[in-house]
């Protein structure tokens, strides 16, 4: 039987019960892949139930959930908004060039963050659905600041240069390494184990 599922948008303010699901697969997650994410099931285990609620109602962050048939939460994404980032010292710093270029007040930079879907629906599309509809959900949003009529939107994540699942799903969805060139590892040769940023221009995409 094919199992179909559904992502939806976590509306703000978060209602009881999506904060406690949300707790829930976000500790999963934690628990499950450590490496992927820069904190700790540890860490958020203690968090109080305000720490939730203040997370997921915190402007500027969009929260997604994919369901399956059951109605069970099977995985979750999220993204920064540029007026949430401004305020966020980025480790490591973004990428020279778009740096440059939101500084510039040429672009607006969206981050992706807390990509995960549940081990035994991966492989089914449940992440490419999610990234596609954050994008979209990104597209559809008014850019910032002054100019805002001129300036492009950039969506930025991190994965690890290791984990070549995560970056070909990104590469299935339209990202490119840090550069605007993708980088392939030649068959014999090693990576380094650090985080590498990925890039999204959804003004070259959709205008076309």
């Amino acid at each position: 039987m094919k199992t179909s599922y559904e992502t939806f948008l976590i509306p703000t303010p978060a209602s009881e019960e999506h904060l406690s699901l949300y707790t829930q697969i976000r500790l999963a997650a934690l628990s499950t892949n450590p490496e992927a994410f820069g904190s700790t099931y540890e860490r958020e285990s203690k968090f109080s139930r305000e720490t939730w609620r203040d997370r997921m109602n915190t402007k500027g962050r969009t929260t997604f959930a994919a369901v399956d048939a059951g109605h069970s939460w099977i995985g979750t994404i999220a993204f920064l908004g540029p007026e949430m980032l401004a305020n966020i010292p980025q480790e490591p710093a973004y990428p020279h060039d778009i740096a440059q270029r939101e500084k510039n007040g040429e672009i607006d930079v969206y981050m992706i963050v807390g990509m995960w879907v549940h081990p035994e629906h991966r492989g089914k599309g449940v992440g490419r659905r999610l990234v596609d509809y954050a994008l979209e959900t990104i597209r559809k949003s008014e850019t910032v600041g002054d100019g805002a009529g001129t300036r492009k939107k950039v969506v930025l994540l991190e994965v690890h240069e290791k984990n070549a699942v995560a970056k070909n799903l990104y590469r299935h969805c339209g990202f490119l390494e840090a550069g605007g060139e993708d980088r392939s590892v030649e068959e014999g040769e090693e990576e380094e184990e650090e985080e590498i940023w990925m890039s999204f221009n959804l003004d070259c995409l959709f205008d076309q």
